[in-house]
């Protein structure tokens, strides 16, 4: 099993990060870490 530990996600520069912005971001590791998953499982 493939586990990800930390996935550099470009964060804007600014520090008042909005709630969606980061709900987005775990959205979009969440999408990465099912897709690796899926191609370590099938290949």
């Amino acid at each position: 099993m493939l586990f990800i530990a930390a996935i550099p996600f470009p964060y804007p520069k600014n520090k008042g990060l909005s709630m969606s912005h980061i709900a987005a971001s775990q959205l979009i590791n969440r999408k990465l870490y099912l897709t690796m998953a899926l191609w370590t499982h099938l290949f």
